[in-house]
């Protein structure tokens, strides 16, 4: 029996996985577009309702910030949908360090303002300008930040059945890190006693509603085998994975150095 406590390789690893957010960066990767947005829900009226009740992992139950209701706004009725992307972003939801959804006030003469701004316009042209017309309207959205109430619009899309974007929830993230380790398989023959051993670690960004925006994962995968009382390294390999919605990149690079295989061998990885 190989005790897994026992290595007799030293891994150092130095993991930094990006979920970087890019204003105008349009590439989905292999995610399926439609299912990221629509998250499991039916409708985008479910999907506003689930932040009514708190969202996905329960994030605004940490807050102070309430989604109170949601009404559409009717063909005829002020703003147009040309008229809200003129209209400057004065309001944003953002995370703290606590990962806790909080509100900022944005100043018009603050230079983050023209990215917001940008960015609002940015993903409801993108999503204006697929093949299929997404039939995107309005829906005003009333909020309550501590003892304040004010309200929003939001985009949806009625082809679709999906929320698009607002100020608030659009730049609200859920970010999650893992890390792990575990025996894929063990098996005895005539060369001995041998394992697989992972080492895995995972960052994925999701949204109040719970779209995956970005995900992106780094794994190494060492064979080791019994030599005596101690174990040895007789191969490994590593394996780097990301995915992003469109306005997001996220990227993963491992590189390593084997210094030596065999018995008292040592393996060193290197991520990035």
């Amino acid at each position: 029996m190989i005790q897994h406590n026992k290595l007799l390789f030293v891994a150092v690893i130095s993991l930094s996985i990006l979920g970087c957010f890019r204003g105008m960066a349009q590439d989905t990767g292999t995610f399926s577009l439609l299912a990221n947005l629509k998250a499991g829900f039916d409708s985008w009226d479910a999907q506003l309702d689930f932040i009514h009740q708190g969202g996905y992992n329960e994030v605004l139950d940490s807050s102070d910030l309430r989604l109170v209701s949601f009404t559409a706004v009717e063909a005829g009725e002020h703003p147009t949908l040309e008229k809200f992307k003129e209209m400057p972003v004065t309001i944003i939801g953002r995370s703290n360090d606590s990962g806790i959804p909080v509100v900022q006030k944005i100043r018009e003469k603050w230079r983050g303002a023209k990215f917001y701004h940008a960015l609002k316009t940015g993903i409801v042209n993108y999503y204006d300008s697929l093949e299929v017309d997404p039939g995107l309207r309005l829906v005003q959205l009333e909020w309550k930040y501590q003892d304040t109430t004010f309200r929003t619009y939001c985009v949806v899309s009625e082809t679709l059945d999906v929320f698009i974007y607002d100020d608030i929830l659009s730049n609200i993230f859920i970010v999650t890190k893992s890390r792990g380790s575990d025996v894929l398989f063990q098996k005895e023959d005539i060369s001995g006693v041998r394992d697989n051993y992972m080492f895995r670690e995972v960052l994925t960004i999701e949204s109040p509603i719970g779209s995956t925006l970005a995900y992106t994962s780094t794994s190494i995968k060492v064979e080791r085998k019994k030599d005596g009382d101690d174990l040895a390294i007789i191969d490994y390999s590593y394996d780097n994975k990301s995915e992003s919605m469109p306005f997001w990149e996220a990227t993963a690079k491992s590189d390593w150095y084997l210094s030596k295989k065999g018995k008292m061998g040592t393996l060193i990885l290197l991520m990035n």
